[in-house]
């Protein structure tokens, strides 16, 4: 099943969502440049990020970065007072949320309704809403309830990467895009 192209409309839309006045990396390239690029970027870029996908090989630029530390507060001699910020290409930067919208739409074929945490159009609100009522129900009827919650501290950067290309496969996303993920 081939992978379809990538199409202007989705750079395009990539391009619009980036905030302006951010540092560039190397490339010298800003989100105004792109934005000013118009049509005939989105489409020049759109035959690239497809030639990239199809080839599931992207620019070796892309994979070298440049990390600061941004001190957030406190004493500025302990190291969890500051949070990294990677700086990345701003091509990079447009064709990656490409990519994972594409990917989102497969994963939300796979993922419950119940599943709010992270997907746009969902709020975890509801959950809140519903613990709320159980617990009042509980309350109302004299039963027993227990309840735990848990919040991982810096959950992100304990999963394995390998664990979450292999759980993605899994959910039926398409190769190509499991591919270039762990080309990236």
């Amino acid at each position: 099943d081939p992978t379809p192209e990538i199409t202007w409309g989705e750079v395009e839309f990539a391009i619009k969502q980036m905030k302006t006045g951010k540092c560039p990396e190397a490339d010298n390239v800003r989100p105004e440049h792109l934005k000013a690029g118009g049509l005939p970027l989105f489409k020049a870029l759109a035959v690239r990020f497809s030639r990239y996908l199809r080839e599931k090989e992207t620019p070796a630029a892309w994979k070298k970065s440049r990390t600061i530390l941004l001190m957030k507060k406190g004493d500025p001699e302990n190291l969890s007072n500051y949070r990294p910020i990677t700086l990345l290409s701003q091509i990079y930067k447009t064709f990656s949320p490409v990519v994972l919208n594409r990917i989102t739409k497969d994963l939300n074929m796979f993922m419950s309704r119940e599943q709010t945490g992270f997907r746009r159009g969902y709020s975890t609100v509801d959950h809140t809403h519903a613990v709320r009522q159980l617990v009042e129900k509980c309350n109302e009827f004299q039963i027993p309830l227990c309840l735990a919650f848990v919040d991982y501290k810096k959950a992100f950067d304990s999963v394995e990467r390998n664990a979450v290309l292999n759980a993605v496969d899994k959910c039926g996303v398409n190769p190509n895009y499991v591919d270039l993920l762990m080309e990236m």
